[in-house]
């Protein structure tokens, strides 16, 4: 087994009360993939195409999330298509969003808001070199192909920005990645997303995620088994 993750949506309305636990193998096969469904107040097992499904109420992929949440196999091809300078965060200033604030405005605020518009963020960006990494999706996927930018450092994988084109090879959506170093629970360096951005720039709408760092655990000494597991979502949904 690679992982379990879960993911719990409490925050806005129209998804609060959904969680999804996805179980990653080492072996190269298709994860186990469940959802608590709201409607029937059940945990269902979800299709082994789930793993390519978008994430609940947001322009986002299952198997974008972090980057690039698959086994590599899963994609029939990759190849290298150059190498260049971008901008990107990889020391991010994003401290989340402040739920309790008044307005959207402070609620939100490194979101630029301009009603008819578009969506835009501030964010403590720097250049820096990439490898352009072009991956090929499988039959039944919603994407034909990405073109990922990785950052050449080969300290860690960052994968910042990633164009998406449809299965006619038009531009579909975009997927940003802000970066910032964290110390883990257990005293280990890491680093961790604390922006997501996805604009869908057919239907010309956006999705924006804050990943709080400072609030965020990972390699906690008291994480519970019982707890990554299909019966525990509604509980911890509570």
């Amino acid at each position: 087994m690679v992982k379990r993750e879960m993911l719990m949506f409490t925050y806005p309305n129209d998804v609060r009360g959904v969680g999804t636990l996805t179980v990653q193998y080492a072996d190269g096969r298709l994860p186990d993939v469940y959802a608590y469904i709201k409607a029937v107040r059940r945990v269902r097992r979800l299709s082994g195409s789930a793993w390519a499904d978008p994430v609940v109420g947001t322009d986002l992929l299952t198997d974008e999330t972090f980057g690039l949440n698959i086994d590599p196999i899963w994609y029939p091809e990759y190849k290298i298509t150059g190498k260049r300078w971008i901008l990107a965060s990889l020391h991010s200033q994003s401290a989340g969003a402040k739920l309790d604030a008044g307005t959207p405005e402070a609620r939100y605020a490194q979101l630029t808001l301009r009603p008819g518009d578009g969506m835009g963020f501030t964010e403590n960006f720097e250049p820096r070199e990439v490898w352009m990494l072009e991956a090929t999706m499988p039959k039944g996927h919603l994407a034909g192909r990405k073109l990922i930018y990785v950052d050449a450092d080969p300290y860690y994988p960052l994968m910042h920005w990633q164009e998406i084109y449809d299965r006619k090879d038009e531009l579909w959506r975009l997927l940003y990645h802000s970066w910032v170093s964290t110390v883990r629970d257990d005293g280990q360096p890491g680093i961790y997303p604390s922006i997501i951005w996805v604009p869908d720039l057919q239907r010309e709408r956006a999705t924006f995620a804050y990943l709080n760092p400072t609030t965020a655990h990972a390699n906690f000494a008291d994480a519970d088994p019982s707890n990554y597991s299909p019966q525990a979502i509604p509980r911890l949904l509570q």
